[in-house]
């Protein structure tokens, strides 16, 4: 999953406005930043955990050239923060899951300056329909890079199979 085609941004095909982009990221780098202290709440939580998902959306649409594991190791450190509090306790990211989430933030900003609006559009979607399913049709990261994974072994062996 290394290699990716659409790291150039696709101007003309509908992209962000420039206060846009910065509306979006200012507002996740603020939860960020928020969660680094102890007033932390569920809302800058949850809205990098929303942020993560429809950056995955985006990775598997193509955008971004971040390493896969990065979706993986972030999920696994918001969780554990999501688990150990209460829904009305304050959050604190430990120092561990700082550096981590800030990446994946970047990741999500690059992605926000070369998608074209209907990508970022669509894997917003996909991560709303993801978050109001039912808990057992709920997809976790974990599940998702997987699938990922299986389209695109299936896609190459289709690709050598024609050219062959």
């Amino acid at each position: 999953m290394a290699l990716r085609v659409r790291s150039i941004p696709q101007r003309g095909h509908g992209t962000l406005s420039t206060a846009a982009l910065i509306d979006l990221s200012l507002r996740n780098h603020l939860c960020l930043s928020t969660l680094r202290t102890e007033h932390g709440a569920a809302f800058h939580l949850g809205t990098i955990v929303r942020t993560m998902f429809a950056s995955f959306f985006l990775f598997d649409a193509g955008y971004g050239d971040e390493n896969v594991l990065i979706y993986s190791e972030v999920d696994l450190m918001l969780s554990e923060l999501a688990t150990s509090a209460k829904l009305d306790a304050h959050y604190s990211l430990g120092a561990h899951a700082e550096e981590p989430t800030a990446r994946l933030l970047a990741v999500y900003d690059n992605q926000l300056q070369t998608a074209p609006l209907v990508e970022l559009v669509a894997a917003h979607q996909r991560a709303e329909r993801n978050f109001h399913a039912s808990p057992e049709e709920r997809l976790s990261i974990p599940t998702l890079i997987q699938r990922s994974k299986r389209r695109r072994t299936e896609m190459r062996r289709m690709q050598s199979t024609i050219i062959s």
